[in-house]
């Protein structure tokens, strides 16, 4: 194989990223390439409370603006 070419392979397949030192970078690659547009649906933050009462459970329901799907999707985040 053409050195300059087994040079190349081997530099794009082992980036040596240090996220503390590349993080601006890092950011701006992502904003550009990787965006997402909050226009597709709208989201209502409630708070549930415990049995006791003792703690509150924060919700983020998101409602899409157009609905494609009858299933729902439930995340849970945390530790039970």
């Amino acid at each position: 194989m053409n050195p300059l070419i087994k040079f190349v392979m081997k530099f794009i397949s082992s980036p040596r990223i240090d996220i503390q030192e590349d993080y601006t970078w890092i950011r701006k690659f992502q904003q550009i390439f990787y965006s997402t547009s909050n226009d597709d649906y709208h989201f209502l933050d409630k708070k549930l409370y415990s049995p006791d009462e003792g703690h509150e459970i924060p919700v983020r329901i998101f409602y899409p603006e157009k609905r494609l799907h009858e299933e729902h999707i439930i995340y849970i985040h945390g530790v039970t």
